[in-house]
């Protein structure tokens, strides 16, 4: 069971970074969600969209975000998702900051976007210090 543990288990900081990327995903979703069109408005993001397409982008960023809480609550390492987590993030966050230089989107994005980059910089910071453990 211990030795176990030292191999599946992440560490307490881990854990806690994986409740709040649980925390930002569900903040996230719901501004893809079609009613919340105020939330995309602020951050500059487009208002009219098709519902269907805006249902499906909100469901994905919630079904990452309740993978985040599985994460942290059951001490699990899934290292693969981590990977896709990270550079999800990290595409997220990089396709804001181009619309906002684009002057497609406002600065309001920049902020979400450099969350999204410092959480992807974290997953990747924390998949090289355990790449030995895999």
């Amino acid at each position: 069971m211990k030795i176990e543990r030292l191999i599946t288990g992440v560490s307490k900081w881990m854990r806690i970074v994986f409740l709040i990327t649980g925390v930002v995903n569900m903040i996230g979703a719901l501004f893809f969600v079609p009613q919340f069109w105020f939330g995309r408005a602020l951050l500059g993001l487009p208002v009219d969209v098709y519902p269907m397409y805006l249902w499906i982008i909100a469901w994905w960023i919630f079904l990452f975000g309740m993978a985040y809480f599985y994460l942290a609550l059951t001490n699990k390492s899934e290292r693969l998702f981590v990977y896709i987590g990270a550079f999800g993030k990290l595409s997220f966050g990089l396709l804001l900051i181009a619309s906002w230089l684009n002057r497609e989107a406002s600065i309001w994005s920049v902020l979400a976007a450099l969350t999204d980059i410092t959480l992807a910089g974290i997953f990747l910071f924390w998949l090289y210090q355990t790449r030995h453990r895999a």
